[in-house]
């Protein structure tokens, strides 16, 4: 049974690290991009918060546009050493 938005008195939050989107088209990020489209939708009753440490790349943006989620950038915290 899905999630009625109306039940909840808060969105539950969900934090992606969406490091890969930086980068360009890739394998990881095209994957993770599609991921990320089809669970940010304006009708979900979840709000997705989006961190990376490098800006992301222009070619998601889309996914940036949506109401539903939140960009942060953390650029003192580095991320894991074989994503940078």
């Amino acid at each position: 049974m899905p999630i009625q938005t109306n039940e909840l008195k808060y969105k539950p939050r969900v934090g992606v690290d969406v490091r890969p989107l930086a980068y360009g088209i890739t394998g990881n990020s095209r994957y993770l991009a599609e991921v990320l489209r089809r669970l940010i939708r304006n009708d979900s009753p979840l709000e997705y918060y989006l961190y990376s440490n490098k800006p992301i790349h222009t070619v998601f943006y889309d996914i940036l546009s949506n109401p539903n989620s939140r960009f942060f950038m953390t650029g003192k915290f580095p991320g894991i050493i074989w994503l940078n």
